[in-house]
């Protein structure tokens, strides 16, 4: 299988999981030549035209499979880019891979990528809703469900319970703000991160940017991810959920470093991961101060069980798996079939 993958990474190189996760599945024989494009990138140096005239020089080379979009930022070219893409190399399948949240109405899909979805055979995004229905109208073939994923090189298992902890609880994530259109779920962290606070006092740490008081300790780079985790006894998360089965990365990352988690609960979640027992998933913030509290008076033994399901729950989420299965589904449409392979994660008929 040759593929060629348009990242939406800013500048190339900036997102390593797409070429680790196509590497890894080269090594295995799955893939068997790949090309990862910077859309962004490209785009800024050469314009849009400039862009996509390269872009098809080298699907001609290449002649792909299957061609992947990830998220909406590959989706940078216009109606005449994307038929001289075509044009290349008109036996490629084309795929479109979403992990971003959009709403209707206060983080809509943008229109400047609607071009590009529209011509994709195969959608993957990763909760059902808005997007869905989206994708339905603009005449995709066929929709599953795929999950965030991590990448587990990129975030090993750094967590131990006998470890010298700096905090009892850390939370991770930016505190963002506007004046014209909330960001989903703003309001909600905000608010979890201010009980946090005013519960666990010096004892907790919130690391990203936007944050003041006591317990705000500066931005936080996914570089920093693994210290912070190995030196907190247990992170609390929040997702700005905006439809069934969705959840950002930041989940899969702290199964993988095997930190004690607790986690906002989803349409789905204890579906997904009902091997995580007892549950992590809260609704309140008033159940989230119960799941912590029960976490911190475990044993060590128990938190390291906890730790090990957790990281081996987390391979389930792993960008080489996630990736496999949406290119041999894709490869189906090649070969003509009708449906895709059997979706590890929720039934075939579930994403709505």
């Amino acid at each position: 299988m040759r593929v060629l993958a348009l990242s939406n990474e800013p500048a190339r190189g900036a997102d390593p999981d797409i070429p680790w996760a196509l590497t890894r599945l080269a090594g295995r024989g799955i893939v068997d030549q790949f090309l990862v494009y910077s859309t962004p990138t490209e785009v800024s140096l050469r314009g849009s035209r400039g862009a996509a005239d390269d872009l098809a020089d080298a699907a001609r080379a290449l002649q792909p499979d299957v061609i992947a979009f990830f998220h909406t930022g590959s989706c940078l070219l216009d109606d005449a880019g994307l038929d001289a893409v075509r044009f290349a190399c008109p036996q490629a399948v084309w795929m479109y891979r979403e992990g971003d949240p959009f709403r209707r109405w206060s983080a809509p899909y943008p229109r400047s990528a609607r071009p590009t979805i529209r011509r994709c055979q195969i959608a993957f995004p990763f909760s059902g809703g808005y997007l869905v229905k989206l994708l339905r109208r603009s005449g995709c073939r066929l929709i599953s469900y795929a999950p965030s994923w991590v990448n587990p090189e990129r975030f090993p298992h750094t967590w131990h319970s006998r470890a010298s902890f700096a905090r009892d609880v850390v939370f991770i994530g930016n505190n963002v703000r506007s004046r014209i259109r909330a960001f989903p779920g703003a309001r909600e962290r905000a608010a979890l991160v201010a009980t946090l606070q005013r519960r666990y006092g010096t004892r907790f740490a919130v690391f990203g940017l936007g944050w003041s008081g006591p317990s705000a300790s500066g931005p936080c780079g996914f570089d920093e991810v693994n210290r912070i985790y190995g030196e907190s006894r247990v992170c609390v998360g929040i997702d700005h959920t905006v439809g069934p089965y969705q959840f950002s990365n930041r989940l899969p990352i702290a199964l993988a470093t095997g930190i004690p988690l607790v986690y906002s609960a989803f349409i789905g979640c204890d579906t997904i991961f009902e091997r995580l027992a007892p549950s992590p998933f809260y609704a309140s913030r008033h159940e989230a101060v119960r799941l912590v509290d029960r976490m911190l008076e475990m044993d060590e033994d128990s938190l390291s069980r906890l730790s090990a399901v957790e990281r081996e729950v987390a391979m389930s989420f792993s960008c080489d798996r996630v990736m496999a299965f949406m290119l041999r589904s894709a490869m189906s449409l090649r070969w003509e079939q009708k449906t895709t392979h059997a979706n590890p994660w929720i039934g075939d008929d579930e994403l709505d």
